[in-house]
């Protein structure tokens, strides 16, 4: 055997050992993004459920939500001031969530169907009249694609 022969040889085992190390490389990318995708839709879907527990727990949140709901001339003839600040802020809460949501949805993370699954277009919280009004004041403090994306989903404008 000649040396030509041994040097084709080392070549050929590298260039192997090479390609077994990227395919395993590429399936720990892969089990790690599906590891990140699963963790960041639990966390969404935590932060969520929070929202949605702290107001079914309190039964004077869940009353002002039901009203705020059902009965479009409730802020503007009965609400005090307390009640419609306590609201704006649960508002503020819920679609800091989705703003973040809607962040990793962006980056790839979080998948179209999970998003949806998460934030139907049919959400009533999300169409009511006091949100709309309050909007226009709230749309600055989140991401400006995540704001056209919001207005344009549930029909709300910037102005």
């Amino acid at each position: 055997m000649d040396w030509n022969m041994v040097v084709a040889v080392a070549q050929t085992v590298a260039a192997l050992g090479v390609v077994i190390s990227l395919v395993y490389v590429g399936k720990q990318v892969k089990e790690t993004n599906t590891m990140t995708r699963s963790s960041v839709r639990m966390e969404v879907s935590a932060e969520v459920n929070s929202w949605a527990m702290a107001a079914a727990s309190s039964p004077e949140l869940s009353t002002l939500m039901a009203k705020v709901h059902y009965d479009e001339g409730f802020l503007r003839d009965q609400a005090t001031g307390q009640e419609k600040i306590r609201i704006a802020y649960a508002y503020t809460a819920f679609l800091g969530a989705i703003n973040i949501a809607h962040q990793h949805f962006e980056d790839g993370i979080l998948s179209q169907e999970q998003f949806e699954e998460l934030f139907p277009t049919e959400n009533p919280v999300l169409k009511a009249p006091y949100l709309k009004s309050l909007w226009p004041y709230m749309r600055g403090g989140y991401r400006p694609s995540f704001s056209r994306w919001f207005e344009s989903r549930y029909g709300f404008t910037g102005s």
